[in-house]
């Protein structure tokens, strides 16, 4: 017999901006089994977690993710002018998660690109670090 499982995707962004603590806060209090997310580098490499190369479409600035540092992307919404979010990193994702039993699909979106294989590198390195850290292996 096939288990259905049920996925937040991007956490709970039918109705809350996607990829933001509250989105993924919703989706655990429905009971969803699995939220999936995607994880770009920032300029000083730290793992966040925002679907888009750039900031464009999500967000109240423009230009691309791996050109801000996390400080500077701590001050861009990522929500909208009644509920602002912050863009937030993979670290504090886990740390929510951590001992829930939702299952994680993370996205690694530093694609693997002629003269970016080590941000690439980077991420999915980073990545597998913190969810070591978190027991999430």
């Amino acid at each position: 017999m096939k288990k259905i499982v049920v996925e937040g995707h991007r956490g709970y962004c039918a109705k809350y901006p996607e990829n933001t603590m509250l989105s993924f806060e919703k989706a655990m209090e429905l009971g969803v089994d699995a939220i999936e997310f995607d994880v770009w580098l920032t300029a000083d490499k730290v793992p966040v977690l925002i679907h888009d190369r750039t900031l464009d479409r999500t967000t109240d600035k423009t230009g691309y993710v791996k050109d801000f540092d996390f400080a500077e992307l701590r001050k861009v919404n990522a929500g909208t002018a009644e509920l602002p979010q912050q863009i937030p990193t993979l670290e504090e994702l886990l740390a929510l998660l951590e001992n829930s039993g939702v299952t994680l699909n993370l996205e690694v979106k530093e694609y693997w690109e002629p003269g970016n294989e080590e941000r690439s590198r980077s991420c999915v390195d980073k990545c597998v670090a913190l969810l070591e850290q978190y027991h999430m292996n």
